[in-house]
């Protein structure tokens, strides 16, 4: 009877062990480093030769509790982090070390996600932003692979190397890293070198459209001259696509000189060369463009009357895609408050008073328009220095705000 009772409590023992294991297994987490000691970390990643991988984060951010809570904690994550890496987090805003780190390793946004070789103690991959486990182990595998990591990347790049597939996969782990000088400097410079036949491929349209926004580049005008093989290549919507681009770049380079006049000043050869330009652009990006420069000229010439009637013949006759016109709109607007007439701001207001009586209805499009006016009020009385108006208006603002708010947890 005795060994009976014995070896059930035997088996008890063992089920709960195994049961115990498999409860650990299955809630693991990466194991980061007691230590926030930066030498010790080196010291360890050396003796186990593997790489580190820095968490940089702070308190505030959002993203960087959402990797932590549900993402280094997934099983796979935890195991395939702790069986290559040495762990270390670091509060980029606290400690010495972390501070230091941060601005040797130029980390400019949060999370950042470093890969150090422990005898350089610099990165050779790295990813800012949040993702999912798939995302985070990728990106790990990258930097485990002597071909594949950022840094081997870039060096076979300034090797010369220009294989499109390559520069397909140099581009999206700067991107991923968050490296966007480098982005800009790099896709422009290798899309520069092609020519029309090389442009002209889906993998390499791809890049033109993320990454190139500038019309008067040669890799724009080549896509501007030969419109007819890019309309050619598949997918859906693809003339209407090479259009869009097209007119989205003149936009730009418009809103730029407009929103910083200087830019004209400092560079007067390339702001003649896009005047030039718009003269034989088609629509709508010339007339859309056109919008914004007189309209910067008017601004500027204090002009304000004429400046607020073509305002709203602009609105009228629907000439900017609404988006770009409440940017319009509202840019223009704190401009009168920088004019030597006084009744600018009068003028301005008079007409926003007018848009708040049409945006009748109790939908959450109107309180929308609502919000956007009464904010452009506020704006404009604040800028003027008139604070007991643009409270007012605030308050206008803050109830549409709170409208909005409970029409759309009512919809959920």
């Amino acid at each position: 009877m005795m060994k009976r009772v014995i070896k059930r409590l035997q088996v008890i023992v063992i089920l709960c062990t195994l049961a115990s294991s498999f409860a650990v297994a299955q809630n693991q987490s990466i194991h980061f480093e007691e230590t926030t000691s930066w030498n010790k970390i080196v010291k360890r990643a050396l003796e186990e030769k593997r790489l580190i991988f820095v968490d940089c984060y702070a308190d505030w951010c959002g993203p960087c509790k959402k990797l932590a809570s549900e993402v280094f904690t997934q099983d796979k994550v935890a195991e395939f982090f702790n069986s290559n890496f040495i762990n270390a987090s670091y509060n980029v805003e606290k400690s010495e070390d972390a501070k230091r780190l941060a601005q040797v390793w130029q980390v400019s946004a949060l999370p950042t996600l470093m890969f150090i070789d422990p005898e350089t103690e610099q990165p050779v991959h790295k990813l800012v932003g949040s993702g999912d486990a798939e995302w985070l182990i990728a990106g790990a595998k990258q930097a485990l692979d002597p071909e594949k990591r950022l840094d081997a990347m870039l060096s076979r790049y300034n090797n010369g190397d220009r294989d499109p597939a390559f520069m397909i996969r140099l581009v999206k782990a700067l991107s991923t890293a968050g490296m966007a000088q480098e982005l800009e400097k790099i896709t422009k410079e290798f899309l520069s070198g092609l020519n029309i036949d090389q442009l002209a491929t889906p993998v390499v349209w791809s890049l033109i459209v993320q990454y190139e926004n500038d019309p008067l580049s040669k890799t724009l005008l080549t896509v501007r001259d030969n419109a007819e093989r890019f309309y050619a290549l598949p997918g859906q919507n693809q003339k209407q696509l090479v259009q869009t681009k097209l007119a989205s770049a003149i936009l730009d380079k418009a809103m730029q000189y407009s929103m910083n006049p200087n830019l004209a000043v400092y560079d007067k050869e390339a702001y003649d060369a896009f005047v030039d330009y718009l003269v034989t652009a088609e629509e709508p990006g010339k007339s859309m463009a056109a919008v914004w420069l007189n309209t910067s000229m008017l601004s500027r010439q204090g002009d304000w009357k004429k400046m607020l009637e073509v305002m709203r013949a602009v609105k009228d006759e629907q000439i900017l895609p609404p988006q770009v016109y409440g940017k319009y709109f509202l840019f223009y607007m704190q401009s009168l408050a920088k004019m030597e007439d006084k009744s600018a701001v009068d003028g301005g207001v008079k007409w926003i008073e007018e848009l708040i009586a049409e945006a009748v209805g109790e939908d959450i499009s109107t309180y929308y328009i609502r919000t956007t006016l009464y904010g452009a009020e506020a704006g404009l009385y604040e800028a003027a220095e008139r604070y007991g108006k643009a409270q007012k208006a605030k308050k206008e603002m803050e109830k549409y705000v709170n409208l909005i708010k409970e029409a759309t947890a009512s919809n959920q």
